[in-house]
């Protein structure tokens, strides 16, 4: 998705005088439209309700239309006109539509409604209104020439009620599994987010009984799907975790129980009402209500308001009075290739709810597709109802939000390194490098997904830095098993140096970065750990350049930080002061000393205040800063890897000096004061 595209949008509200219910659609009633900054104005729906209902009902597939596709479209064509003479009724709105636009712009126009018998038309379904330079036959949410997303918006749900950039939990409920597409959602939600996911739990989810007999099934931490649920079972997952997004696939249904037509959703042999499902999925934290950001309702009528006489609400409007921010929904029945597409297009691609991009343009583009892949079969695109309550600080939240999964993706590829490397001992070696491209290309993807500007650029730099490391790391070890043969040992081994030069690189570029005062503000990356791990791999690679004051801007940086509160971020700038004192002792010209001596005293007395910051084992600064070490003592330090280096022609300050042997050698002290806090398992 193009980062340059844009939102602008303009606000239309149709009010009329009386309460929301009890009144009915007729031309003779005025309606109140204003729109954006412009004066109010009087607009009237050219429907009596009774003919409207008709052909509302001609579109529910239920006269026969569903046979005969001419009518069907005959019926959607007359219909679109009329909504487009109400909307073009309205000046200002025609004035927006008719204005100047900005290429790459998407026109947001965000209808609040207060009137029952209002949500009964599908505005959706607009064709494009008369005296425009657009084509008036186009249809003006799917037209390429200005594009334009419509949503729905209750005035009494707030905009800031949900953090759009918390760690997204999916939870996937089906109803009836046996009737509905239930696998091809599951699996579309597997595969959506499959690049979280660590190596085997997109085949062997995690089952857990809920509610008695039933089970529920954990893809990772994300992803939680739910068969043929009850209600009960809902609220049992939200209280037991706190979900982001809840997406429902199920039958619409009439509620027998109340006194007016209206519709809810069936659960088990029930049908479920609107608030009672938002209840459901409503928890109390920390003395603040928790509830899901979006909810995409793969449900027929879950839009379809029903009777207007009695207080009520649609399915949808119901959740999104209850403060859910966004919910996706459908007016007509929905056909079951639209909602496989629907699923697939909302949470499978990178515009989509998983990603940090704005969900309207995802939205706006979803429309196009239910179109291409089942128009004329179907109008599921004219169905898509969004009711949204969308922040003005959502891009600052999206922002972080795309960081943040860039990053656990990230993670999740650089889980197939570790399990290659765990393999090393055993295996075939065809088997190996396969998973080792596997994982290679894996780790290239996601660091591509990382961002190279903004407040997170340099934190970016400092990950794909870290992934490098990892893969020169593994392939090391590849390059050190005489099994492989000569021939495929000197591969690996070229490979680890090339991974070195490439995370040297990005350190080095994030020093710079920090450097540079057009960068602007940056979020989470620290001078310190990007400036010890350029000047740890510049060392190693005989960098002429980290000569040049970077220890000492390393040295300022970590003292500020371990003068902070928070343990975590003065362990970190121990981490940090430890491994330059350790630099030292292998090249004395990047500090202030001309002995390898005087350092090692400064690297010791860093490892011990690590130590007795944290009395308790297993804490991941901790183990962090051991496995730094091991990489001196395991790799870097070794012969083979040494004599890679001096092949390639590699020239350092230290190789005519024994500083180098010394270096390893206090790192092995470092590690034996820091292992009494590891656990087994991490030494």
């Amino acid at each position: 998705m193009n980062h340059e595209r844009t939102i602008r949008t303009v606000t239309i509200e149709i009010l009329r005088a009386g309460p929301p219910h009890n009144q009915l659609l007729s031309p003779l009633t005025p309606y109140l439209a204003v729109c954006g900054e412009a004066g109010a104005t009087v607009v009237h729906v050219p429907w009596e309700h009774a003919h409207f209902l008709r052909r509302i009902e001609e579109m529910r597939y239920e006269k026969g239309t569903d046979d005969d596709t001419p009518r069907r479209l005959a019926v959607l064509e007359e219909t679109g006109a009329e909504v487009a003479h109400l909307l073009g009724s309205i000046p200002a709105l025609s004035g927006v539509l008719g204005g100047d636009h900005v290429d790459g712009e998407v026109l947001h126009l965000r209808l609040v409604l207060s009137a029952s018998e209002l949500s009964l038309i599908p505005y959706e379904l607009s064709k494009v209104p008369s005296g425009l330079e657009l084509p008036a036959e186009n249809w003006l949410l799917l037209q390429a020439n200005m594009p334009v997303c419509l949503t729905r918006h209750i005035r009494s749900v707030p905009y800031g009620g949900v953090a759009w950039d918390r760690k997204p939990r999916v939870l996937f409920v089906a109803s009836d599994p046996e009737e509905l597409p239930y696998e091809e959602h599951r699996d579309a939600l597997v595969e959506a987010v499959g690049e979280w996911l660590h190596p085997g739990q997109e085949k062997k989810p995690k089952v857990r009984k809920i509610g008695g007999e039933r089970r529920a099934y954990f893809y990772g931490d994300i992803l939680t799907v739910m068969p043929d649920a009850t209600i009960q079972d809902i609220q049992e997952l939200c209280e037991r975790h706190t979900y982001t997004h809840v997406h429902l696939l199920a039958h619409g249904g009439v509620d027998d129980m109340a006194e007016r037509l209206a519709y809810g959703i069936g659960l088990n042999g029930e049908i479920v009402t609107g608030s009672r499902f938002a209840s459901a999925i409503t928890t109390s934290s920390d003395r603040r209500m928790e509830r899901p950001a979006v909810l995409t309702l793969a449900c027929c009528d879950s839009a379809n308001v029903g009777s207007v006489i009695s207080a009520g609400a649609s399915f949808a409007h119901a959740l999104h009075e209850a403060g859910v921010p966004m919910v996706v929904a459908s007016q007509f029945p929905l056909s079951f290739e639209g909602s496989t597409t629907a699923v697939q297009r909302m949470y499978g691609e990178r515009d989509g709810f998983l990603w940090g991009r704005n969900p309207l343009f995802m939205l706006q583009d979803l429309r196009r597709s239910l179109q291409i892949t089942n128009e004329p079969h179907s109008h599921d695109w004219a169905s898509v109802v969004v009711y949204e309550a969308l922040p003005p600080y959502l891009a600052e939240q999206l922002t972080t939000y795309d960081h943040n999964q860039a990053a656990r993706g990230l993670k999740a590829a650089e889980k197939l390194l570790k399990k290659v490397e765990d393999e090393l001992s055993g295996g075939a070696y065809e088997l190996i490098h396969d998973q080792l491209t596997a994982a290679r290309g894996a780790c290239t993807r996601a660091r591509g997904e990382l961002g190279e500007s903004g407040p997170y650029a340099i934190e970016a730099l400092a990950l794909k830095g870290a992934s490098y490391k990892k893969l020169a790391e593994v392939e090391f070890r590849l390059g050190v098993k005489p099994r492989l043969g000569t021939e495929n040992q000197q591969l690996h081994m070229r490979r680890c140096h090339d991974a070195l030069d490439s995370a040297y690189e990005r350190y080095r570029n994030a020093v710079s970065g920090f450097m540079n005062p057009e960068t602007g503000s940056q979020m989470k990356a620290q001078l310190h750990y990007v400036c010890v791990q350029m000047l740890a791999l510049g060392t190693l690679l005989g960098k002429e350049e980290i000569a040049d004051g970077y220890w000492e801007v390393a040295r300022l940086s970590a003292r500020a930080h371990a003068r902070l509160p928070s343990d975590e971020e003065r362990a970190w700038a121990l981490g940090t002061l430890l491994e330059l004192n350790l630099l030292g002792v292998a090249d004395p010209e990047l500090g202030p000393h001309d002995t390898p001596a005087l350092y090692k005293p400064k690297a010791i007395e860093h490892a011990r205040a690590l130590v007795d910051l944290f009395p308790k084992r297993g804490e991941f600064p901790v183990f962090s800063t051991f496995r730094q070490l091991r990489r001196y003592t395991h790799w870097w330090g070794t012969a083979p890897f040494l004599a890679q280096l001096k092949q390639e022609g590699v020239e350092r300050r230290w190789d005519t000096k024994d500083s180098w042997q010394q270096t390893v050698d206090v790192a092995k002290e470092l590690q034996s004061i820091l292992e009494p806090r590891l656990w087994k398992s991490q030494r």
